[in-house]
């Protein structure tokens, strides 16, 4: 176990100076215990090695700093909310206006008044009284479903 011990901190030393660029030495102690450091080892240590780790060359653009990536990540989350917001304004929108004309047509339709639609030669049409009750139905439909929620 103490093996494991020292190997997950030799680990961590080497990790430490690799992100710092700062060299490692390593020596052999009057006791026969190989040692690490960032300081360079006394004066006649058996065994003693200066190691160095080269940090590889980052590509262009590469971001390790993790406040930046999560400010990103805020922004773009941000971003996303204020889309969605938009898209369920405007369909709050759209369902009034459409809650709106089921509502108007069903009044229409109700009032027993002639009712009439423009043919493609602009004249008008006239619903029959036999038509209105399926008019009716289908505003009332309509009013169901967009004004109801």
């Amino acid at each position: 176990m103490p093996h494991a011990a020292a190997r997950r901190a030799l680990i961590l030393l080497v990790v430490a100076c690799s992100a710092q660029a700062q060299p490692l030495y390593k020596w052999v102690d009057e006791k026969g215990v190989t040692q690490y450091s960032q300081s360079p080892p006394p004066e006649g240590a058996k065994g003693a090695a200066k190691l160095e780790f080269k940090v590889p060359p980052q590509p262009p653009g590469f971001m390790d700093d993790w406040k930046t990536k999560e400010m990103m990540s805020k922004q773009k989350k941000a971003k996303e909310e204020v889309a969605g917001e938009k898209t369920r304004q405007h369909e709050a929108v759209g369902r009034r206006d459409r809650c709106h004309d089921a509502t108007e047509r069903l009044d229409l339709y109700r009032a027993q008044i002639p009712v009439y639609r423009m043919n493609e030669k602009g004249e008008r049409v006239y619903m029959d009284d036999s038509d209105r009750p399926a008019a009716i139905a289908r505003a009332q439909a309509d009013v169901e479903k967009y004004c109801n929620r």
